[in-house]
């Protein structure tokens, strides 16, 4: 699976700053993600833009909204159109255990079990908090 080159990169990226049905989203961010293939997907610089384009799409679709877009700046990430107003998401990841590129790299699978899904979940208010994240102070 091959990496994206740089000018890739800004020309796919780019796709995502315009209002867009989430299908359509959806749509372009895994046929990216599929064409990179997961260990370029969570290794290569500069395409986390695909990560926060999937789940913008992901939750608009959900929300039953009809437009998303991502933002081209550092924060936020994205905003979804309501009926009568823009709102403006981050994506926050969280994990405190596992590196995801380094498991990809080194072909470890990690302790992938649902039985620690739910425990894992109970973490995440505690580790955001302890971040910053979770302060609103400003991110």
């Amino acid at each position: 699976m091959p990496k994206l080159a740089a000018d890739e990169i800004a020309m796919c990226r780019s796709r995502f700053f315009s209002w867009q049905a989430p299908a359509k989203m959806l749509r372009s961010a895994e046929e990216l993600m599929d064409h990179m293939g997961s260990k370029d997907l969570f290794n290569q610089a500069g395409v986390g833009f695909l990560r926060e384009a999937w789940v913008a799409g992901t939750f608009c679709n959900m929300r039953g909204l009809s437009a998303c877009r991502l933002i081209d700046d550092h924060r936020p990430d994205f905003e979804l159109e309501f009926r009568d107003k823009i709102e403006r998401f981050e994506l926050v990841e969280v994990d405190s255990t596992r590196m995801r590129g380094r498991e990809y790299r080194s072909n470890l699978t990690g302790d992938g079990s649902p039985a620690k899904w739910a425990d894992r979940a109970m973490q995440i208010p505690t580790i955001l908090y302890a971040s910053g994240k979770g302060r609103g102070d400003g991110v």
